[in-house]
């Protein structure tokens, strides 16, 4: 015969009180707390996004999925690829070839087709250049435009689309 446990729930009140004489113990004491950290403002931040709805609009304002990689993290990663820059997003994966470099890319689950209708935008218009040409030299940001909303550029994959946006003169 197998053991059995048996659990019984109850309910009980807690009685909790402060003690008035801890925190009279030293009122002359004080505690500063130095609180620091990066304002809106920094290299990272990146408040508009032209991909969602082809204007320069605030991310915050705009109701599609929109990530955007500022010039400062290629910098600070020391990216030359765009396949590795893409490595910050989430939902967004890269299939490797042998050699490392990424054939294809698979966003939000929809896996892309980068000889066809790949995902890349160049300043919001469409380029076919595989993933593995695509270097970050001249690259200001990269918007990545997750989910349906990439209809909005004509026939693309349903995950998303990246675009690639370049340094102005």
């Amino acid at each position: 015969m197998a053991p059995a446990v048996a659990v019984r729930a109850e309910r009980k009140p807690i009685a909790a009180a402060a003690d008035p004489t801890v925190a009279a113990e030293d009122p002359e004491e004080e505690i500063e707390i130095t609180v620091t950290g990066t304002p809106a403002g920094s290299p990272y931040f990146t408040p508009n996004a032209t991909s969602a709805t082809r204007t320069d609009t605030s991310i915050l304002d705009t109701p599609q999925s929109i990530q955007v990689i500022p010039q400062q993290v290629l910098k600070d990663q020391q990216i030359i690829r765009v396949d590795d820059a893409l490595r910050n997003v989430s939902g967004v994966v890269g299939n490797f070839a042998p050699f490392g470099n990424s054939e294809a890319l698979t966003i939000r689950g929809f896996v892309t087709d980068p000889y066809s209708n790949g995902p890349f935008l160049r300043d919001g218009f469409r380029t076919y250049d595989s993933i593995n040409i695509q270097e970050t030299a001249n690259l200001e940001r990269i918007e990545v435009l997750k989910g349906p909303a990439s209809v909005l550029y004509g026939q693309n994959d349903p995950g998303g689309l990246i675009n690639l946006v370049t340094k102005q003169p």
